[in-house]
């Protein structure tokens, strides 16, 4: 990446060009609904991602093109209760912006207006439908748009730079530590231990540093080796992500429970799949209750101290409570990092969040929402967990490097190429970059997204769903149920093995990290196209001096 000075620089937009712009996106959407809906849509998709993207792979205008064809069918009634949201609300803020308003005009109304409208056309929310109620009375804002377009055009450049970058180190690393792989266990297969399944649900606790919501009980999903080792196995909690459920990650809690230990799941029910029913049927307010920042990481804390006292005999005297692993999806890796040792930093938070050009970030539209909590210190950190490892994380700005200087335990950070919910450059890479621990490592993953599927995802949602859900808790108690699938597809595989290697590292006796936490490994994981590389913080000088220039084309945008 050292010709990144090299590269041509396009010309600044003259005043002429913002107003042709502004013009053409006008007419388009005012006047083009007829070439839309003469199955232009394909062609006019192509030629605008070539047009703005002429220099990117075609990989990039694919994705580009498939967006612009894009069509979502959502409930209008459910959508007009997401917009009222705080998350909504912040949302209609960014697109506002993108629009010049008059004194009369209320932003929010009008284009709440405009969305619903849309998503009550037969065609959904896509071009069509904005080409056909988009009011003529609204007009660009050349500025804003050219300036969002630069932003992007700069995070797609850099997340193509910053693959290649890591690529190099993890190559260079692997020369330093070849081992013979193919001779040692494969970390990817089952364990020698079969797997059961257990819910049990703890009774309701006092939620979190005085917060006014309820007390609830915590479901929680358990998975166990068996037969059970002589000696307690180390305990890994799994905390899962916004809007999700426990299945979404619970097959690397199986596969780890396949290796001897005991990985147990959680419910948060303040920010799960529940949560957003909840709030599409009315019954709640927001996509996730604020004090969750508080709640989440108290709930493991909680099912730790409930498990210490012994009362159960299923677990008693089976379980290493003083050797804890923690990993974490998107808002779980911000749980993670919190009982870690991270701290919310509100005064760094305050200043990204009150930014009028925010980054191209939309995991800020969660982050910023730690805004609303009373400014105090929190002590989060649980000295039981002693190694985290972090999917798709969210957590750069609410934390902040001086928010992540008290983490002093292992941690591994998982990335893929292709996450826009949570971007790698300015999310799990500069977590990386900030961690003080020298027990870091950072796996990249080529073509992984932040869901495993946004199918199923939609589904789970149950958007098209008119009455009532039954959101009944799980039982307190059930028998043990074995289960027989713990082996993903390529992707989970790497990461599966990843998690293995990581915490035999780390929470295991047995521990052997040489052989397996190295650059070397994650080549003999990759399978393409889902190639693995896998640094460790002796890359982070080299990387550093890369992502300075990073940031300084990022400033010059």
């Amino acid at each position: 990446m050292s010709n990144v000075s090299s590269q041509r620089v396009k010309p600044p937009p003259t005043k002429a060009d913002k107003s042709k712009l502004a013009r053409l996106m006008t007419v388009f959407l005012s006047k083009g609904r007829r070439l839309v809906a003469r199955h232009k849509l394909p062609l006019i998709a192509r030629r605008a991602c070539r047009l703005y993207l002429d220099d990117q792979d075609a990989t990039v205008q694919q994705q580009c093109r498939q967006v612009l064809k894009s069509s979502w069918q959502l409930n209008p009634k459910q959508l007009k209760k997401f917009l009222n949201t705080t998350i909504g609300k912040a949302l209609l803020d960014w697109v506002k912006q993108f629009f010049r308003w008059s004194q009369q005009q209320d932003p929010h109304q009008t284009l709440a207006q405009l969305i619903l409208q849309m998503a009550a056309d037969p065609d959904g929310l896509s071009l069509l439908s904005a080409s056909r109620h988009y009011p003529e009375v609204l007009k660009f804002n050349p500025d804003y748009l050219l300036f969002t377009v630069k932003r992007m055009e700069w995070l797609l450049k850099t997340t193509r730079m910053l693959v290649v970058e890591v690529a190099s180190l993890a190559a260079a690393e692997a020369t330093q530590s070849p081992q013979p792989f193919s001779q040692l266990p494969d970390f990817r297969r089952s364990g020698k231990f079969a797997v059961h399944r257990r819910m049990m649900t703890l009774e309701g606790r006092k939620v979190a540093h005085g917060s006014q919501a309820p007390s609830h009980p915590l479901e929680v999903r358990c998975f166990a080796p068996s037969p059970w080792p002589d000696q307690p196995v180390p305990l890994i909690v799994q905390s899962h992500g916004l809007a999700s459920t426990l299945a979404d990650i619970q097959l690397y809690a199986a596969h780890l429970a396949s290796h001897g230990y005991c990985v147990m799941l959680p419910r948060h029910p303040g920010s799960d799949v529940h949560q957003i029913r909840r709030l599409l049927q009315g019954d709640a307010n927001e996509v996730f209750e604020q004090s969750e920042f508080l709640d989440r990481p108290a709930d493991i804390s909680y099912l730790l101290d409930v498990l210490s006292q012994g009362t159960d005999p299923v677990w008693r005297n089976r379980l290493n409570l003083e050797q804890v692993g923690i990993i974490g999806h998107s808002f779980g890796a911000y749980t993670a990092l919190a009982l870690a040792g991270a701290r919310i930093h509100f005064e760094g938070l305050e200043k990204v969040c009150g930014l009028p050009d925010q980054d191209p970030n939309p995991s800020l539209l969660l982050q910023c929402q730690a805004l609303t909590l009373p400014r105090q210190p929190y002590q989060l950190q649980d000295h039981r967990v002693k190694a985290v490892l972090l999917l798709d994380a969210v957590g750069s700005e609410i934390f902040g490097a001086q928010g992540l200087g008290p983490i002093h335990v292992p941690v591994m950070l998982v990335a893929g190429s292709h996450d826009m919910t949570a971007p790698l450059v300015l999310e799990q890479m500069r977590i990386f970059r900030r961690l003080p621990t020298e027990r870091s490592y950072f796996a990249l993953i080529h073509g992984k997204s932040h869901l495993r599927s946004m199918h199923e995802f939609m589904q789970s949602l149950e958007l098209d769903r008119e009455s009532s859900w039954e959101t009944q808790p799980e039982p307190t108690s059930e028998p043990l149920e074995e289960v027989t699938e713990t082996v993903g597809n390529p992707i989970e595989q790497t990461i599966q093995a990843l998690s293995v290697a990581f915490f035999e590292a780390y929470l295991s006796s047995e521990s052997t990290p040489s052989a397996y936490l190295t650059a070397a490994y994650g080549q003999y994981l990759s399978q393409s196209p889902h190639e693995c590389w896998l640094i460790s913080d002796r890359s982070r000088p080299a990387l550093e001096k890369q992502l300075q220039i990073m940031d300084e084309e990022y400033l010059a945008v």
